[in-house]
Order: C-alpha cells, then sequence, then structure tokens
C-alpha cells in the first residue's frame, strides 16, 4: 500500500463518521439543518465538505496528534498487508 492521503484514508484514520442527521468524531460532532438531513453521503458534495471541514478542524484543534492516527492507521495497513502477503 502506498503512502498517498486521501480524504477516505484521512477520514479512516480520524474515525469520521457520517450519519444521516450528523457528521461527528471524537472530538466534534455537528448536527444537520432539517432541509440537509438524510443527504449526508461520503463521495458527495455536502458529505465531502463535511468530511473536510471536520478534519480542518481536527487537525486545527491537534496536527500533532492527526499526525500520529494518520500514521497508526499506515501502521495497522502495512501490518494487514503483510499478513495477507504470507498467508
Amino acid at each position: 500500500m502506498d503512502k498517498r492521503l486521501s480524504l477516505d484514508r484521512t477520514c479512516f484514520a480520524l474515525n469520521v463518521q457520517l450519519k444521516s442527521n450528523e457528521i461527528s468524531l471524537d472530538n466534534f460532532r455537528y448536527e444537520l439543518p432539517e432541509n440537509k438531513k438524510g443527504k449526508l453521503k461520503a463521495h458527495n458534495a455536502i458529505g465531502d465538505a463535511g468530511r473536510i471541514f471536520l478534519t480542518y478542524k481536527e487537525l486545527n484543534r491537534s496536527d500533532k496528534e492527526v499526525r500520529n492516527r494518520i500514521r497508526q492507521y499506515f501502521g495497522r495497513c502495512r501490518e494487514y498487508t503483510e499478513q495477507q502477503d504470507n498467508a
């Protein structure tokens, strides 16, 4: 697995959750306005904007913690890949 970051990988590492009525991660939670509920999905405009916004908020809160979590994520990916290669 290469070490390129994507929005999907960053959100996975930071545990960003998209639900029909809110977007959240460990330190932030935002409820959607009534007219946007049910429209929040990854890879659509409102979902990706929300994921970028929360990722930015988390990075602004603690860039060191974000970097550590991303490193841990890539470490888990490497371990998984090595296990698959050895199976």
